[in-house]
């Protein structure tokens, strides 16, 4: 099907406004913060023409609500066309990315900003193309939040964080994606239009709203979703303590979590990553770095917060100043670590993994000896925790020689590589809050083991028989 014929046919569906072609919106629907997807547009700019190239949807099409998209879905069933669902282009594994001479389209969701509350339910009815910053600033001026900080907040979308099965900066206290939505509407990849109930509990056969979240437009294209939201908290406050090592801070966070003292907020830093927090004013140096936060009314976080204090105190922290966790959290958004992908022979990345806390330790000691031979930099930190373990990130920095796209890419992989099967062996998971994508989907056999995998794509074909929804994509 030429380009003309595909406007019109689409164009009869949304409107031929609605349609784009052009190279500008094709780039900007493909593009993410995936850096393999950098490294080709680095190589494709080179003036050779570079050796990497650049992917891009063959159209993106802007359908405006939830029966646009269903016709969009059945006129790719009938053309054999994959579709990709795309948000705020905050990705970094390739979720989102085309896959080769595939021909996609990329379907934005961005025209769907439907948003209705209700008061006494605390549910809020929010459109997929809603993006999460702009909602959160909605909702604060009329007394309520969502409770979902993602790092990517300012890029997010309502759709993009459910396909993802976001996590926010405060976890501790209101969970992840999955645990904020009470409901869902998803076309699903045969256009048949599904709305799940939003229910308080309920034990009507399997959720089906939760075998959508995380499954990355593979399943089914969210257009709406109703949200637990709650009243603003009046109070948050900070604890901060250094630890002499990374393993002492982990225990102490280990033992907090063993407790009903469930900070809504974590931050701990190995000794690496806490250089730029200590250092000054008389603050020990080459030390772990624990931050926590409780909010809510003063009286209810006022016990949690001296259990913690106290669990901390136990097993030798070092208390410092609340300022500092302050300061983290207004700067929280800081992505300064990820300059060297602008570099052509640059690299830098983050792995979000998770293991229970038997394990956690042996995780970050065989990563970090997995990635050394093969980094300039690299520092850890936990970001959300519970009572059987917590997520570790492990941010990573690293030089190609010679100092090129191609070369970079390929010190990308092997890094990729040896850190997964570091983490893997050692017995932890692979996506904590990033997801698969293609990046790591080579990976999800071991992960989910063969009657796992098996099951996912069973459910794929029953779901999605011509193959036409993100193809390629979290399980191949």
């Amino acid at each position: 099907m030429d380009d003309a014929l595909l406007i019109a046919r689409l164009g009869a569906i949304v409107g031929a406004a609605n349609v784009k072609t052009d190279e500008t919106a094709r780039r900007e629907a493909s593009q993410s913060w995936y850096p393999r997807e950098t490294k080709q547009k680095q190589s494709s700019g080179n003036s050779g023409g570079g050796v990497l190239p650049l992917r891009l949807h063959r159209a993106v099409v802007f359908p405006a609500d939830a029966g646009e998209v269903a016709a969009v879905v059945r006129w790719a069933n009938e053309t054999r066309t994959p579709l990709v669902p795309v948000g705020g282009s905050s990705n970094t594994v390739g979720g989102t990315q085309p896959e080769k001479n595939s021909g996609s389209v990329a379907v934005s969701l961005s025209r769907l900003q439907n948003l209705t509350w209700d008061e006494e339910s605390l549910l809020c009815r929010a459109g997929a193309g809603w993006n999460l910053h702009s909602l959160e600033e909605t909702l604060n001026r009329h007394g309520y939040t969502l409770g979902q900080v993602p790092q990517s907040l300012y890029l997010a979308t309502v759709g993009g964080s459910v396909a993802a099965n976001a996590v926010g900066l405060l976890s501790g206290k209101y969970g992840r994606q999955a645990d904020r939505t009470a409901a869902l509407e998803v076309v699903l990849a045969t256009g048949v239009i599904l709305q799940t109930q939003a229910a308080p509990g309920g034990s009507a056969g399997p959720d089906i709203a939760r075998l959508i979240h995380g499954s990355e437009g593979t399943l089914g294209i969210v257009t709406e979703a109703t949200l637990h939201m709650r009243p603003l908290p009046e109070a948050r406050a900070w604890g901060v303590f250094t630890f002499p090592d990374f393993v002492t801070g982990l225990d102490a966070l280990r033992l907090i979590h063993r407790t009903d003292a469930r900070p809504a907020a974590v931050r701990l830093f190995d000794p690496a990553g806490a250089e730029e927090h200590l250092g000054q004013g008389g603050l020990p140096t080459q030390s772990a770095l624990l931050l926590f936060a409780f909010e809510g009314d003063e009286l209810s976080q006022t016990g949690p917060y001296q259990v913690a204090h106290a669990v901390c105190q136990k097993v030798g922290g070092s208390e410092q100043s609340p300022d500092i966790g302050e300061a983290w959290w207004e700067e929280r958004f800081e992505t300064g670590w990820m300059a060297p992908n602008g570099r052509p022979g640059g690299i830098a990345d983050v792995f979000a993994v998770s293991a229970p806390w038997s394990r956690l330790g042996g995780v970050y000691a065989a990563m970090g000896t997995a990635l050394a031979p093969l980094v300039t930099q690299r520092h850890a930190h936990i970001g959300h925790a519970y009572a059987s373990g917590a997520a570790l990130n492990i941010i990573f920095e690293a030089q190609a020689e010679p100092g090129t796209p191609e070369a970079a890419l390929e010190l990308y992989g092997r890094i990729t590589h040896a850190a997964v099967d570091a983490c893997q062996d050692a017995g932890g998971l692979i996506a904590h809050h990033y997801g698969i994508g293609s990046a790591y989907r080579d990976a999800m056999a071991r992960e989910w083991g063969e009657a796992g995998l098996a099951t996912l794509r069973q459910i794929k074909a029953a779901l999605d028989p011509n193959n036409i929804l993100n193809p390629g994509k979290l399980f191949g």
